[in-house]
């Protein structure tokens, strides 16, 4: 399965009004595509629009509620069935390199790998900036976060998600925050660079610091949108 991550209100990603890259090109170009989720089957048909806003609401308040005594303000995001989305594809090697990438800058006496394992997660410097007791300088990536709210708060957590049981949740504005402070600290890479990754994609077989590059310029593009747009951030496997 793709890794994609879309940006956008979450009544309209819940409802499936929203096309991957793949499949706005694949509508574009006339040819056929199909997407398969886990699970399998063919998928249901929406519920309607004022049950979806009615039950992200209610989790929203059930948000608050839990994290008020952690939280400078409320959580709020935009919820408009008529908003826009952004999306972007980084696969999964870019994504997981992207997460080793953040983990080895944290943990210099470790060695970076030359390429993105089959696991990341028996890692040596994932394992030792999750340890527990360990304060990372980028747990908006490494902390297993799902979904990322436009608030600004600088933890992340695991809580119920409408009906989907326990995921992580965690802020866009500092993952951003953490993202450029990744960028600053390693490659130093300009405004002008990240457009140029994006435009040219990720060779094939790239290298895990290349593959990182070009997973950072894709999440750091959607971070800005997730926090100019007031707009929840989410992967989509």
């Amino acid at each position: 399965m793709a890794l994609d991550i879309y940006v956008g209100p979450l009544v309209r990603y819940y409802r499936g009004d929203w096309e991957t890259v793949a499949q706005r090109w694949s509508r574009e170009s006339g040819v056929a595509h199909t997407v398969i989720r886990p699970g399998g089957g063919d998928p249901e048909p929406p519920a309607p629009v004022a049950e979806v806003l009615s039950a992200i609401t209610d989790w929203q308040g059930y948000l608050n509620r839990s994290l008020a005594q952690h939280l400078e303000e409320p959580i709020a995001w935009i919820e408009d069935p008529a908003a826009p989305y952004w999306t972007d594809r980084p696969g999964h090697d870019p994504y997981n390199a992207l997460v080793l990438w953040a983990a080895y800058a944290e943990q210099p006496s470790l060695r970076c790998p030359s390429r993105v394992p089959s696991d990341y997660g028996k890692d040596p410097a994932y394992i030792a900036s999750n340890t527990k007791g360990f304060t990372s300088s980028v747990g908006q990536l490494i902390h297993e976060v799902e979904i990322w709210l436009p608030a600004p708060f600088a933890f992340t957590f695991r809580a119920a998600h409408l009906g989907e049981g326990d995921i992580g949740l965690g802020s866009s504005f500092t993952l951003l925050d953490q993202l450029r402070n990744l960028n600053a600290r390693t490659w130093q890479l300009s405004a002008a660079a990240l457009g140029d990754l994006l435009t040219a994609g990720l060779a094939k077989d790239a290298s895990l610091e290349a593959a990182a590059r070009f997973g950072y310029a894709v999440v750091e593009k959607l971070a800005v949108a997730s926090t100019e747009g007031r707009v929840p951030m989410k992967l989509d496997y």
